[in-house]
Formats: C-alpha cells, sequence, structure tokens
C-alpha cells in the first residue's frame, strides 16, 4: 500500500501527461535533462530484426523521449522505472502498430535531437511548463540519484563509456599517470536487460577503467568505486586485468588506426575541457 501511495504522489496529473506524451514527451525529457544532468534517450522503431544491419535514420520511427541514467533506470512521465520493464510495458506497445521490425535506443544532447526526425522539437515555452511542474513534483525528484560527480556532460560521458572507453582511458592516463585496466564479469545480474548501449562481449569484457587507490575506478563519469562501476553494467563478479588492456589497444591501434586516432583526440579534448581533478 505504501509502495502505491508513493507512485500515485508522484505521478503528474493526466492532463499534463497526457499532453507530453502528444509530443513523445520531448519537452519534458528535455527539461528534466537540464534539471539533472541525466541523459537523453530516444527509442525507435527500425523495419530490421537485425541489430547490425545500418538503417537510415530517415527509416527511424521515434517512439518516445525520456531521461535515463548510466545504469538501468529510466525516468518518464509516468515514473521511474527499470530499462526492462519501461521498454516491454510502455516503449514496445507504442510500436506495435509499425509491424515487424525492432527497437533501437539511441542517446542525444540537445543539439542532437534537432538533427533526428522527431514528429515534434521541443520549444523553450513548454520546456519551461515542464521544468515547474518536475520542479513542484518533490517526490518525483527525490526518486532520481544524482548524477556522479563528473563534470563532463553527460551525453559525451556516455559516448566515451559506451563505446570509447579505451581510448579514453588512455588519454586520461597520459594527464594522469595511472594504470587502465580491463573489466571481465564472472557473474551477471539475472534478468539483466542491459543498457542502451551493452558492450558485453563473448568473452566477458565490458569496460575499461584508469585504477585509483581501494579499488576505485575512473571513467568518463567520474571516479566511482569499481563495484559500483561494475554494477552499472549488471555485473555482479567481475576480474580486473592490465595487460589485456594493453593488448586491447594495440589490437585496435592495428585494426583502425585512424579511428582509434580521431577517438583519442577526441578524449583530449574532453579531459582537458571538462574533467575535474579526481579526489
Amino acid at each position: 500500500m505504501g509502495q502505491a501511495r508513493t507512485r500515485k504522489l508522484a505521478a503528474f496529473s493526466e492532463e499534463l501527461t497526457a499532453a507530453w506524451e502528444s509530443e513523445q514527451c520531448v519537452n519534458f525529457a528535455v527539461a528534466l535533462a537540464r534539471l539533472t544532468g541525466w541523459l537523453i534517450h530516444v527509442d525507435w522503431w527500425v523495419p530490421s530484426m537485425n541489430p547490425d544491419e545500418d538503417i537510415p535514420i530517415e527509416r527511424f520511427r521515434p517512439l518516445r523521449v525520456y531521461v535515463g541514467d548510466n545504469a538501468e533506470k529510466v525516468f518518464d512521465v509516468r515514473g521511474l522505472r527499470d530499462f526492462v520493464s519501461f521498454t516491454q510495458r510502455t516503449v514496445m506497445p507504442i510500436g506495435t502498430p509499425y509491424g515487424n521490425g525492432a527497437l533501437r535506443t539511441r542517446y542525444y544532447d540537445e543539439a542532437g535531437l534537432t538533427k533526428v526526425p522527431l514528429l515534434v522539437q521541443p520549444t523553450e515555452a513548454k520546456i519551461a511548463i515542464a521544468t515547474a511542474a518536475i520542479q513542484a513534483n518533490q517526490i518525483f525528484l527525490a526518486g532520481i540519484q544524482p548524477r556522479p560527480p563528473s563534470s563532463i556532460p553527460s551525453y559525451l560521458a556516455a559516448k566515451f563509456s559506451l563505446g570509447w572507453c579505451i581510448p579514453f582511458a588512455e588519454a586520461l592516463r597520459s594527464v594522469t599517470g595511472l594504470v587502465p585496466a580491463a573489466l571481465y564479469a564472472v557473474r551477471y545480474a539475472p534478468y539483466s536487460g542491459g543498457t542502451s548501449g551493452d558492450r558485453r562481449t563473448g568473452d566477458g569484457y565490458f569496460h575499461t577503467v584508469l585504477l585509483h587507490p581501494v579499488r576505485k575506478g575512473e571513467d568518463s563519469w567520474g571516479v566511482a568505486s569499481i563495484k559500483e562501476i561494475a554494477e552499472r553494467f549488471s555485473v555482479l563478479d567481475y576480474e580486473i586485468n592490465t595487460e589485456v588492456h594493453e593488448s586491447m589497444v594495440g589490437r585496435l591501434k592495428r585494426n583502425s588506426p585512424e579511428n582509434f586516432g580521431i577517438a583519442y583526440t577526441e578524449a583530449e579534448r574532453v579531459i582537458k575541457m571538462y574533467r575535474r581533478l579526481a579526489p
């Protein structure tokens, strides 16, 4: 009863919710991202069941815009949910009328939203209305975990966490002198759905961090215990391997030297511009 009452009290009015949902919640999401610093996501329907098929963005169909953390939590107009239940109960039914296809999740900064085929674009007037409603709903805001202590914007933090973590670690090593290490999963959480940028591999590798004292690590989201970092990827038990990181760097430089160089240069720029000195 207590949990049900909390959800009810945290809900927004049906009138506001219906207005936001009629525009796929884009104004709500932008307002919430500004207030919390967390990441804007868009769930898209695409006409292919093959996750590796290159589908032009013009063929994507937008389903829902929302805010998420750097793990499995979704912050939506209908409440705070885990990624799996939100996908199954909220997003997939929206995509049903499109027929055979699949769901793809992408993350964006505000500028990026203007470059993709949303049905409507956010406006400052509607963002202001959403901001006021969110600020008035302190129960809803209290349920959102604060961002880790990193000054790197969430879009860039996600980019270097879910794709470019190895070149980011190399660039950060040149600044800090800390040792990078590859993280390998020994045991995943049961029924974990993975994040929108799931980077699991067949051998168990899932992320790279810089090693700090007392079993702490640093990546683009900042400094945290390695246990907390692993939990972001739904990993319960893990192994740390510095030698494998070195071999992975060598392989990337040999196989994709141009791409590695671009990622490394961008990581240097981001670190120089945004990173605060780690504690």
